[in-house]
């Protein structure tokens, strides 16, 4: 277990502190975390009796089976077509649904752990960060031309309804999106709108992850032009290489109580080049658990045969001592 202090990351075992680097690659379990948050504590504060809400949240879902497979959607349609059935809404019981959907995220219920989204304390980023990664991957992955489904005005709708930060619902209701665009570049657009809007704003921003324009060019070289300014096309190319969803690198199993998930620490290459991408990574990972112990029993063992050595060497010496005597 890790706290976070003074962008400091504090493993209590050791009682070191070592500087908080921010993750800039991305891992699909912070995509499932911010689906579990948003399903388990965010709806269950909206009571279901009306048509528009319900239908806004079916639409979602939708929209989420259709576009990243394996996070358990369709199991929570199905709860939600039982309450359109006649079937009474309740806080447990949607909890209950939520749990037995078995999404694929980090931690569990009252902490959910991420990772591109950690920030220097556990007040910064977490959960908003997470939703712009679960609405930018359901954008680039919902199949292009389906006419039942508009993602960007199916997200709109949903965060109308449901997203319990009331200045971000209305600056998100604001946004005019168009059909005819591409989702991708829209939310793009906007996203980095925001960013720039809250840039200048230093209350409750992470002062060890900065808000700045997405992505920049030590992510893509090819993502600007020699004034600095974006390439759009590349932008997008570089957008659905970034978000590209692989079903099967999702793992099935029990909601949180673990914080093990190899198969959803999928990171993807900065630049598309997964062969270049172990030498690029920001953070490296930490000397697992196993090597640590390995590497105590080995000290405990020399030392324990140095200071056998030791016992009978002084032994050898006083008994020659007092023969001398």
């Amino acid at each position: 277990m890790h706290c976070m202090l003074k962008g400091c990351a504090v493993t209590p075992s050791v009682g070191r502190c070592s500087p908080f680097v921010e993750t800039r690659q991305l891992y699909a379990t912070d995509i499932a975390g911010a689906f579990f948050f948003t399903m388990w504590h965010e709806v269950s504060l909206v009571v279901l009796d009306s048509p528009k809400p319900l239908q806004a949240l079916k639409d979602f879902l939708c929209l989420v089976e259709r576009a990243l497979a394996g996070l358990g959607a369709g199991a929570l349609l199905d709860a939600v077509r039982n309450i359109e059935g006649g079937g009474e809404f309740s806080l447990t019981g949607w909890q209950k649904a939520v749990s037995a959907a078995r999404i694929p995220y980090e931690g569990d219920p009252r902490e959910v752990r991420w990772r591109t989204c950690s920030g220097s304390s556990p007040k910064y980023r977490g959960f908003p960060c997470g939703m712009w990664l679960l609405f930018h991957s359901l954008t680039v992955n919902v199949a292009a031309g389906v006419a039942d489904i508009n993602p960007l005005e199916t997200i709109q709708n949903y965060v109308r309804y449901f997203f319990s930060c009331v200045k971000c619902r209305k600056h998100f209701e604001l946004f005019n999106f168009s059909r005819e665009e591409d989702p991708v570049l829209q939310l793009w657009r906007a996203h980095n709108e925001v960013n720039a809007r809250l840039a200048v704003v230093k209350a409750g921003a992470d002062p060890f992850v900065p808000k700045r324009q997405f992505p920049d060019s030590a992510l893509c070289s090819t993502c600007h032009d020699a004034s600095g300014a974006f390439r759009e096309e590349e932008v997008v190319r570089y957008l659905r290489k970034w978000y590209e969803w692989d079903p099967d690198a999702v793992g099935r199993r029990a909601s949180g109580g673990s914080t093990t998930l190899s198969p959803l620490e999928r990171t993807m290459p900065t630049n598309g080049n997964a062969e270049n991408w172990n030498e690029k990574k920001v953070r490296q990972d930490s000397l697992p658990l196993h090597a640590f112990v390995t590497l105590l029993v080995i000290v405990a063992l020399v030392s324990a045969g140095i200071l056998r050595t030791r016992r009978r060497y002084m032994g050898l010496f006083l008994h020659h001592r007092s023969r001398q005597k």
